[in-house]
């Protein structure tokens, strides 16, 4: 999770992030024992053509009649409209140490209970990343802006 220092300081941050300064960010992070997260619910839900990135990559054949996709097909060789992404995250209280609320708020626990607890409470809207700890690969990444 990635919340700004100010409540409407979301667009500005998202202006103001590159790849370098997400990573620097990502790089820069420390893991903390006993943090109590308290957050909104919320669900992503996201279809995404892919053709026009792909051309601007220089994939451009690929959506033409000369593709070769006979590797796929067996039959005739079809011509590719687009590809399409989609992406499905939800986030809520399953999984978390404590009992779920009963609010529209989810509070996840993390660490082993014991010591000081660091309080992270995500009261305005955020950008959130989805990765692997050990990797700069992102599988999704996205803002909520309505929390």
């Amino acid at each position: 999770l990635i919340l700004p220092d100010q409540m409407n300081g979301l667009s500005r941050l998202e202006e103001n992030l590159t790849a370098q300064r997400l990573s620097d960010l990502l790089h820069g992070l420390r893991e903390r024992p006993n943090v109590m997260v308290k957050m909104p619910k919320f669900s992503v839900v996201t279809c995404r053509g892919l053709r026009l990135a792909l051309q601007d990559l220089g994939v451009r054949e690929l959506f033409t009649p000369k593709a070769d996709l006979s590797g796929i097909f067996k039959a005739a060789s079809p011509a590719l409209a687009d590809i399409i992404h989609g992406a499905f995250l939800e986030v809520n209280e399953e999984g978390a140490e404590i009992p779920p609320p009963s609010t529209d708020e989810a509070v996840l626990g993390c660490g082993p209970g014991v010591g000081d607890i660091t309080h992270f409470v995500v009261n305005h809207p955020f950008m959130f990343v989805v990765r692997p700890r050990q990797s700069n690969v992102f599988y999704l990444m996205g803002s909520v802006r309505r929390p």
